[in-house]
This record gives C-alpha cells, structure tokens and sequence, in this order.
C-alpha cells in the first residue's frame, strides 16, 4: 500500500483496553500525551481523543481539552479519520469503521494476527508498524543522549554490586529528556520500572529502602511534598538528572557520541522488546496455571514451546 504524500489533517488517539492482547488491560500506555496533542492542534490539525486515553498513565480527559483535543466515544472514534494512533492493533470490528485509504499506526504484529492483515488489506488501510521503526543515531539529540547516558550512571553501582536483579526503578514524572532515561533502563528490565506521578505523596510509594533507585529531573520536578528527604531517609537511592547534566553533562554526550558512530540505516534496540517478550511469557504461564491448576511448570512449559497441547 502506498502511503499519502500529505500532512495528515486529522489524528485519532485511541484508548488502550483488554483484548487477546493485552490480557488483563496491563497495557496503558497512551501514544500521545496532551501536550503533544497541543503541538498538533497549533498546526491547525484536528485530534480526536478517546474518553480516558491518557487514564492509566495518569493524564485526565480536562487535559486534552485543554491543548484543543475533541473528545470522542470508541463508536465514533475510528469514522473519517486520516491518521489512527494505537498502541496495540485494532479489534476487527473496528476495522470495518475505518475508511478507505486512512492510516494506521501501531503494533502491527501481521504474522501473529493474520486475520486482522487480512481485513487491513481488503479495506485499503495504510498501516505504519510500530515494531519495524528503526532508531537512527544520525538523529539522535544531545537531550535524547543525555537522559541515556544519565540512566547508564545511576544503574551503574548496583552493576558493579551484582545487585542490580532486585531493584525496582521509579522514574518521578515524564518529559522530553526523561524518555530516553525510561527506554534505556527498560533495556534492563522493565518489569521493575515504573513511571510514577509528581503529584504521589511519600505514603503512596511503592518501592523504598536499598533495592529501590528514584530517577528525577529537578529541572521540570519541583518537591513540593517532600519525598526526596524521606526517601533519603530510608536509604532509597536517588538520581536527579538536571544534576548530572551540570557536572558531567558536557563531556558525557561526547563520549557518547565519539563511542557510538551512527548506523547508515538506523539501528533497532531490541533488547527492550526481549525483555517485555519475557514478562508476557512469565504472564501467559501464570494464567494458564490459574486456568488449568492441574497442569504443572513442566506442561506449561510444554505448552508453550509447542511440545503439548491444553485441551
């Protein structure tokens, strides 16, 4: 399929919610939060939001009203759009509501779902999958760099203690140079990361003590609460990103940089990916033990690798 030539001039942001999936609703991540949403509209296109898109991750529908999102219901969201933006792929009958010719953005996964490429194929929607863009270092900025680098350092002492496999990670907010930050530490594990709200008081933590890193920017976090000294207080590891970038800011980017000559085609870090592969995997087995008590590890496991089968 070819993709159109011009600026999309309306954007659909769908909501995340439980399907063959994303069992359970786990995933609640939205692919735009409200301030992207008001760069959007500044250019004069036209957003349409889903009525708690941003929830789960902590972003209310006021807010996207706020930068000029309209806000619409799942039945009226996939009609006469030019761009529909989902983290995972569309159910079926969604599909059917989509027009001919629109594009869709997300996590296409056509070898797993072969039925939905199908239906995608014969409605001549355009489809940009989420799994096959590559990074490209020639791009990449000094903010992107350094929130990379930044997140390396703070990781580095429980490395080097061999204790890095019980830490729980909590990035305190979300910007710009916090989001490579995120990514590289989820190239860890990102099972132990969570991105958590400025807003959260000391009591409403979830992670404290040695085996605990809190990854801020005091440049956009401003501690109105508190918590930096009580989690100091319990021994908590912190990490203030604005910090880093003023003493070894500078000079850490260049290495970066003199160390990771840029790919000619971009390069996909796929060590994330892997990771989340496993969590689903640990997931899958933890339902089918609860659905089929009978079975034990070594059948599940069977299972999965193809070896048996649950009737």
């Amino acid at each position: 399929m070819t993709l159109p030539s011009q600026v999309f001039s309306s954007i659909a942001l769908a909501k995340e919610i439980e399907s063959p999936e994303n069992p359970g609703a786990l995933e609640k991540r939205v692919a735009l939060v409200p301030a992207d949403v008001g760069r959007l509209t500044q250019e004069g296109i036209k957003v349409y939001v889903e009525y708690g898109a941003g929830e789960g991750v902590g972003f209310s529908d006021s807010e996207y009203e706020q930068n000029n999102a309209i806000m619409q219901t799942p039945e009226q969201l996939y009609r006469d759009k030019e761009l529909i933006i989902k983290f995972k792929g569309p159910s079926l009958s969604t599909i059917e509501e989509m027009s001919e010719g629109c594009t869709l953005f997300c996590m296409a996964h056509f070898h797993s779902y072969p039925d939905r490429a199908k239906l995608l194929q014969d409605r001549c929607v355009n489809v940009i999958a989420m799994e096959e863009i590559n990074e490209s270092p020639k791009v990449n900025s000094d903010q992107h760099i350094l929130g990379r680098v930044a997140m390396a350092e703070s990781l580095k002492p429980f490395i080097e203690k061999n204790i890095i496999d019980g830490l729980q990670v909590r990035i305190i907010g979300w910007s710009e140079r916090l989001g490579s930050a995120i990514r590289r530490c989820g190239n860890r594990n990102p099972f132990s990361e969570q991105v958590i709200q400025p807003t959260l008081s000391f009591e409403e933590l979830n992670a404290v003590g040695p085996e605990a890193l809190y990854f801020y920017d005091s440049q956009n976090f401003e501690d109105r609460q508190g918590i930096l000294a009580n989690l100091k207080n319990e021994g908590t590891h912190i990490f203030d990103l604005h910090e880093f970038e003023q003493r070894y800011g500078e000079k850490a980017i260049a290495a970066y940089r003199a160390s990771h000559p840029p790919a000619e085609f971009g390069l996909r870090r796929i060590q994330c990916l892997h990771e989340t592969g496993q969590a689903g995997a640990r997931y899958g087995v933890k339902l089918l033990l609860e659905n089929k008590p009978a079975l034990d590890i070594v059948d599940a496991k069977a299972v999965i690798l193809g070896y048996g089968n649950v009737a």
